[in-house]
């Protein structure tokens, strides 16, 4: 399979996210293109942007179906910018998280899963 035609599969895959806390707002993700390498292994990359309050700490981890994905390996999360008033009302974090889907991933089923902390 084309390295486009699966990171398309992997653009259009369905998140599941689960959120308990209001200290979570939102999360937004972009893949990064790749070219797939000499042994059929793709790099995923992608950027991964969180919008919460408080401690500003990431809250996001992805898995994958079934066993194509490696482990999944997370940057340091940048503080971008946040509420100029003092009162924390929010903040937003950037950071990269790469893995490498195997030669043999067809289509390829990420899965989004919020983790909420309690922030004071």
């Amino acid at each position: 399979m084309e390295a486009g035609a699966l990171l398309f599969l992997l653009i259009s895959s369905v998140f599941v996210q689960s959120s308990r806390a209001v200290d979570f707002y939102g999360h937004s993700a972009t893949f990064l293109p790749t070219q797939r390498n000499a042994d059929g292994t793709l790099p995923l990359s992608l950027i991964s942007r969180e919008n919460g309050r408080a401690s500003c700490a990431s809250q996001v981890t992805y898995s994958c179906s079934g066993d194509q994905c490696g482990t999944f390996n997370k940057g340091v999360a940048v503080e971008t910018t946040k509420d100029g008033t003092g009162n924390n009302r929010w903040c937003q974090t950037e950071q990269e998280i790469t893995t490498e889907l195997t030669a043999e991933a067809k289509s390829v089923s990420l899965r989004q899963i919020t983790f909420s902390q309690v922030c004071d």
